[in-house]
């Protein structure tokens, strides 16, 4: 990986040569900084105000594991593309879409969601999400004497779940993500938006794609040909490019945006 602040020529001469640039960006870690709780995530209004300028020069496109009625409020911009759910829901033309999920998928998301309630009793600093399509809970407020328990727990809990063939699990930062491995990704719906975009501008844009964790790493590797970029550095990362930390996520966008005008 190359450290983008270091290489910003090269990136320029991509975008000044291909012209038309389309911005992916996930949320959390990325436009968002990492909190404590994540249903107090946010983004400031000055990476709001940037983004929305962006917007009026080359698409925006935010791609999370965030519901879309969660995500639309967290953001407040209607009119940017979004790829919810890990690409399970989308909003390209203002009418949100969705895949559906077999019965078998469903009932075993809401077995997981039940067992994680009655271990909740167990550890009370268990934050666990509330989502349609996937299951994510979050172990970092756990106290350090609970933690070495919990994990024990967790380690048979996600044993069980890796027998499920429908099932994908997302381990990164005490984070778990449990999601239907339908062989869609948020590397799908990158795809799926750039060529809804390229359709309907009947040109061909050149993706940015900016992320922070695993689950990003199927957008890098789908847009490859992109310019895609890391938060935060990765030996195992597929990524061509890092930040070193979400702090620099908007001084790249400051510097995009400059670079447009």
């Amino acid at each position: 990986m190359k450290y983008i602040f270091s290489r910003l020529h090269e990136i320029e001469g991509v975008i000044k040569n291909y012209k038309n640039i389309a911005l992916l960006l996930d949320f959390d870690g990325t436009i968002s900084p990492i909190v404590k709780k994540p249903e107090n995530a946010y983004i400031t209004k000055e990476t709001r105000s940037i983004l929305k300028k962006i917007n009026k020069v080359f698409p925006v496109v935010i791609i999370t594991g965030r519901s879309f009625n969660v995500i639309i409020k967290k953001v407040g911009v209607n009119n940017f593309i979004y790829g919810a759910s890990h690409g399970l829901e989308w909003n390209f033309d203002g009418k949100l879409k969705n895949k559906i999920l077999p019965k078998l998928i469903t009932d075993q998301l809401e077995q997981f969601h039940e067992t994680l309630k009655k271990i909740k009793d167990t550890y009370p600093s268990l934050i666990i999400e509330e989502k349609k399509y996937s299951v994510t809970f979050h172990y970092h407020l756990m106290p350090v004497k609970d933690k070495k328990f919990f994990k024990k727990w967790l380690k048979k809990f996600l044993k069980n779940v890796r027998k499920r063939p429908v099932i994908k699990i997302f381990h990164d930062k005490e984070t778990i993500d449990i999601v239907p491995s339908l062989n869609w990704t948020k590397g799908d719906i990158a795809r799926l938006a750039l060529k809804y975009l390229n359709k309907k501008n009947k040109i061909k844009f050149k993706p940015i794609y900016i992320g922070d964790s695993k689950t990003d790493e199927d957008a890098f590797y789908a847009l490859s040909k992109g310019i895609t970029i890391r938060v935060g550095k990765s030996n195992t990362s597929t990524a061509k490019w890092y930040m070193k930390n979400q702090n620099e996520v908007k001084l790249f966008l400051k510097w995009l945006l400059d670079l447009k005008l």
